[in-house]
């Protein structure tokens, strides 16, 4: 330390200071930090603490997430010209949702004046599209949050997925500007 240490009123033997204040206690192991009596029940609480901070973090959120997911699905099937107004995927994705959550207190509403386009984009969504356990629910996404989170990890992989995909196809046009280098 007296090479990195420029002020010379600091001791340069860490190591002796140390036993000097070691010294200072009847029992040497007192001064070194142990944990504290009762310090089991804290972590045991910070513990459960957490645990119910994830799982409200996955409940509270799943169908939102989801419906998410099954609007960008939607969005991806169909051409651009043929994405319905926006209320209406929306409308479309919740239905979607509803039947692959099963959930018999509330059931799902087929949503008026759908096209022929979006019926097939739901059908599709509809065969190859699982959300886990049915029904969904709080209590089966709470019992089940390890299945639920793997799925949810799955549904932004995909994403994600398509995005690198459609970045990786806009970095290899060239940059168009209107600088003329003549």
């Amino acid at each position: 330390s007296s090479i990195t240490n420029k002020n010379v009123h600091l001791p340069t033997d860490t190591a002796e200071v140390f036993e000097q204040f070691k010294s200072q206690f009847t029992n040497p192991n007192d001064c070194c930090v142990a944990p504290l009596p009762g310090y089991s029940p804290c972590l045991a609480h910070l513990a459960k603490t957490i645990e119910v901070i994830n799982i409200n973090a996955i409940t509270e959120t799943f169908e939102s997430r989801c419906l998410r997911f099954i609007t960008h699905r939607i969005r991806q099937l169909l051409d651009h010209e043929d994405w319905p107004p926006k209320g209406k995927i929306k409308q479309i994705a919740t239905y979607v949702y509803k039947v692959l959550a099963d959930n018999p207190d509330d059931p799902p509403r087929f949503p008026p004046s759908v096209t022929d386009e979006a019926l097939i984009a739901m059908d599709e969504i509809l065969m190859n599209t699982s959300l886990g356990p049915t029904p969904i629910n709080h209590q089966t996404l709470a019992e089940k949050i390890d299945v639920y989170t793997s799925i949810l990890w799955d549904m932004l992989e995909e994403m994600e997925t398509n995005n690198d995909r459609s970045a990786a196809i806009v970095d290899l046009q060239e940059v168009q500007d209107k600088v003329d280098i003549g």
